[in-house]
């Protein structure tokens, strides 16, 4: 996660993935560990302990589903470094679904050009 994320938040939303996920238990409790202070990143941990070995996989899987929810409602990008360092900004990756109708997703720029150079681009 980036650095303009909130840690807090970040927790939170991993631990909620955590609790929505079947067959995580609720004591012990799911924790959060901060692996790493990257150049341009915080790397995360979600812990949880099941009583299900056997079915890990599918647990695992689950988690994650829940994790990409958790962050996509809260309206959270989860975004890698090499991503965010070469997009334009307009687009977001969070689905449609999930993102609130007031929203533009792609804002056109042709009034950014218009504004920039008082005439509209030319269709190539």
């Amino acid at each position: 996660m980036g650095y303009d994320v909130p840690w807090p938040k970040v927790h939170g939303l991993l631990l909620e993935a955590a609790r929505r996920t079947e067959g995580i238990l609720d004591t012990p409790q799911p924790f959060v560990l901060q692996t790493a202070l990257s150049d341009f990143s915080v790397a995360y941990e979600l812990n949880g302990y099941t009583e299900k070995p056997q079915q890990m996989a599918g647990i695992h899987s689950d988690m994650h589903r829940h994790i990409l929810d958790c962050f996509n409602e809260a309206g959270v990008e989860i975004l890698s470094p090499h991503y965010e360092a070469n997009r334009d900004g307009n687009a977001l990756t969070i689905p449609e679904n999930y993102v609130r109708k007031k929203v533009n997703r792609t804002p056109s720029r042709e009034k950014d050009v218009k504004a920039k150079t008082g005439r509209s681009r030319q269709k190539q």
